[in-house]
C-alpha cells in the first residue's frame, strides 16, 4: 500500500468515457490514478502498485468484475485494499453477491461526480486511518515504522533492506503464528518468480543478524514465526 502520502487509485472499464471521467476527477482531488480496460491487467496492477482502492466496472473483458474481486480477497498481499464497484449492469444477484465477495461499496452508473467524490474521500480517508493506526509496532525493545521502512532497536537505528523489514514486520504483527517458506514467499513477493524458498531463510538470516537470534523461531521442516514471548505490542 502507498505511504500516507499520495494515495493509490486503480479503475477498471473498458469504457474510455468513464476511465477518463474518473481519472480527471480523481487526479484533480490529488490522488494517483491508474487504468486498466480489463480485468486481467487490473489484477497484475493491483498486484504490482498494491493501491488503496480499486474501482471497477462488472461486465469486462477477460476476468469480470465479480472475479476480479474474487481474486483480489483471495491475495492476503491486498488484505487492506478497499474495493468499490462501479457498474452499469442491473442484474439480480450483482449487489449481493459483490458484497458477499468483500466489495466495500456497490454504486450504479451515470457517474454522479460530486457525491462520487464523497464517498471516495470517506473510503479513502478510512484506510489512511487505518494504515496510520498499523504502521508503528513497539515489540521489546524494537521498534518498526512501515511507512518509512525503518527499525530501531534501544532507541539505535538499524539499517535494514526493505524486503527483510517487511519479512520482520509482518512476522512481529502475527507473534506465535507459524508461516511455511511459501506462504512468506507470497505475502512479501507476490509473483516474484526470480525467488524461491531459500530467499526466505536468507532474508530471517539478515534479520538475525541485525536484532539478534531470539526474536524469530525456526520450526525445522515448516517455517518460521516470532516469538510469543516478545509479543507485548504498542501501536
Amino acid at each position: 500500500m502507498s505511504s500516507l502520502g499520495t494515495q493509490k487509485v486503480i479503475v477498471a472499464d473498458d469504457d474510455t468515457y468513464t476511465l477518463k471521467k474518473i481519472k480527471h476527477l480523481l487526479e484533480g482531488e490529488g490522488y494517483d490514478v491508474r487504468v486498466a480496460f480489463d480485468g486481467e491487467a487490473a489484477l497484475r496492477l493491483c498486484d504490482k502498485y498494491q493501491p488503496d482502492l480499486l474501482i471497477s466496472e462488472i461486465n469486462i473483458d477477460g476476468l469480470d468484475g465479480l472475479s476480479l474481486l474474487q481474486k483480489i480477497r483471495q491475495n492476503h498481499r491486498l488484505d487492506n485494499m478497499k474495493v468499490i464497484i462501479l457498474t452499469s449492469s442491473h442484474k439480480e444477484g450483482n449487489e449481493v453477491r459483490a458484497f458477499d465477495l468483500g466489495a466495500n461499496d456497490f454504486l450504479y452508473k451515470p457517474l454522479r461526480p460530486n457525491a462520487f467524490i464523497l464517498r471516495m474521500k470517506r473510503k479513502l480517508a478510512t484506510t489512511k486511518e487505518e494504515k496510520k493506526a498499523l504502521s508503528i509496532l513497539r515489540i521489546n525493545g524494537l521498534e518498526l515504522d512501515s511507512d518509512n521502512g525503518t527499525l530501531i532497536k534501544d532507541q539505535a537505528p538499524i539499517p535494514m533492506p526493505r524486503r527483510t523489514f517487511e519479512l520482520l514486520f509482518f512476522l512481529a504483527q502475527n507473534p506465535g503464528v507459524v508461516y511455511n517458506r511459501f506462504e512468506l514467499l507470497d505475502r512479501i513477493w507476490g509473483n516474484d518468480a526470480t525467488i524461491n524458498g531459500r530467499t526466505v531463510d536468507v532474508h530471517i538470516r539478515k534479520i538475525r543478524e541485525k536484532v539478534g537470534r531470539d526474536y524469530i523461531v525456526t520450526f525445522k521442516g515448516i517455517g518460521y514465526k516470532f516469538n510469543s514471548t516478545y509479543a507485548t505490542v504498542s501501536k
